[in-house]
């Protein structure tokens, strides 16, 4: 998608597109929205156990966030107004769409909405509303903490906005472990709030500045070597965290694990993502070729795919059960059924959404940045 700055670059949109369809096979393949998986389970390929947990879909989207808003703001002064009413047109009139629909079909109480909404809490927002109000929770922070960073850069460099953003991470950890010590557990408070998520948009910045500065300049195949061994690493990683009982259950019970992993739990799949986006826009720079396009399409609407998914995916799952691909009902059947007919329904779907919801506010953006002055 094209930004109100005119900066287009294609290798963030395939990267939004993996993950919307990471989330999408998470939510398709899991309960409570009639997946056959059950939480746990443990595939025979273990690249497919990042697929199991696709929940890391919504952390790849958040250090995309962090990067991307850095990318387009580097070097230029925040209108500060303009900002927050480009976020307003972004987010809310879809996400105002479903929380309507949630209150009207759902049961989804109006006022517990409402408030929600205007409190910036995640308690009772409908279509996987929780992640866009820790989203906003961190619009109204980036453009001041965007201000310190540049600072520092403009008067020392890029290393010093770099160290100024991990000392920020470090900070978190720290008050993570406080938490930790006091209440035995941080699982749940890594996982879904803005004190755990805030790691994940820092450490996207962290990895924009180091792309400018160091990891632009790379050839194709120092490129390449990064993003297969940060994919790799990844992949390894989110096996032996699958295997060792995964989101539901590592460490004990679901969300209050005593595992002391989730103080640093967020900043290891930032860092690693963030490696992974950085090498691959390198890789990418001038893919234009009809594929390109089409995934590139699809991170176009991923918007769209993240907050439609929850709606079709039990419609899609009665269909899956009436004309499965085989009778194992495993992740791999799930993968290949989501990637041929389950994931490119929703897209048509969030098509029709995004035209029809989201681009008509989208239009409506203006540029929100304006270049520095020298004095």
């Amino acid at each position: 998608m094209k930004s109100t700055s005119g900066i287009y670059i294609v290798g963030l949109d395939h990267i939004r597109a993996i993950a919307a369809f990471l989330v999408f096979v998470w939510h398709f393949s899991h309960p409570p929205s009639g997946g056959s998986v059950p939480f746990g389970t443990i595939p025979d390929f273990f690249a497919f156990s990042i697929f199991s947990e696709g929940h890391t879909g919504v952390s790849l989207f958040m250090v995309l966030s962090g990067f991307l808003f850095s990318l387009l703001s580097s070097d230029k002064e925040i209108k500060l107004g303009q900002f927050y009413k480009n976020r307003f047109l972004r987010v809310f009139p879809l996400l105002f769409f479903w929380c309507i629909f949630g209150i009207a079909q759902q049961g989804f109480n109006g006022a517990d909405v409402v408030r929600s909404l205007f409190t910036l809490t995640d308690i009772y927002i409908p279509a996987n509303g929780w992640t866009i109000i820790i989203e906003a929770q961190f619009y109204l922070l980036f453009p001041f903490l965007h201000a310190a960073v540049e600072r520092r850069i403009h008067e020392n460099g890029v290393r010093s906005g770099i160290f100024y953003l991990l000392g920020f991470v470090g900070f978190m950890w720290f008050f993570r472990w406080c938490v930790y010590m006091q209440y035995g557990s941080v699982h749940a408070l890594s996982y879904w709030t803005i004190f755990g998520r805030i790691d994940q948009f820092l450490m996207g910045a962290v990895f924009y500045y180091l792309y400018r500065a160091y990891i632009s300049h790379w050839n194709q195949i120092t490129a390449w070597i990064s993003f297969a061994s940060s994919t790799l690493t990844m992949l390894v990683y989110y096996h032996w965290y699958n295997i060792n009982g995964g989101w539901r259950y590592f460490g004990g019970d679901f969300e209050k694990s005593p595992s002391r992993i989730y103080i640093i739990f967020p900043t290891i799949e930032a860092a690693l993502y963030g490696a992974i986006i950085a090498s691959y826009l390198v890789i990418s720079r001038n893919w234009t070729g009809k594929l390109s396009r089409a995934i590139a399409w699809i991170g176009t609407i991923s918007y769209s795919i993240y907050l439609s998914n929850v709606f079709l995916i039990p419609l899609l799952n009665r269909l899956h059960k009436r004309i499965p691909f085989t009778q194992a009902m495993d992740i791999g059947e799930n993968m290949a059924w989501s990637l041929l007919v389950g994931f490119p329904i929703v897209c048509i779907f969030s098509t029709l959404t995004y035209m029809f919801i989201e681009q008509p506010f989208l239009e409506r953006r203006k540029s929100c940045v304006a270049k520095v002055t020298e004095s």
